[in-house]
């Protein structure tokens, strides 16, 4: 049901979802910006970028 919700929302507009989105991301609901989020403190705060399929691809310059 909240996962339902997530996906009802609309998606926020803020820095780091704008800066996915230039990666082209689907960025259409709250909760993939949910998600968008959780991978940046996750990967990319912490600069485990090597640890990350998408941090690689980003490096390889795909």
């Amino acid at each position: 049901m909240a996962l339902q919700l997530l996906e009802e929302l609309p998606a926020e507009n803020n820095n780091i979802v704008r800066r996915f989105a230039k990666h082209n991301w689907d960025v259409k609901d709250a909760g993939k910006t949910q998600g968008m989020l959780q991978l940046k403190e996750f990967y990319c705060d912490k600069k485990r970028c090597l640890h990350c399929r998408i941090g690689m691809e980003i490096l390889k310059g795909n």
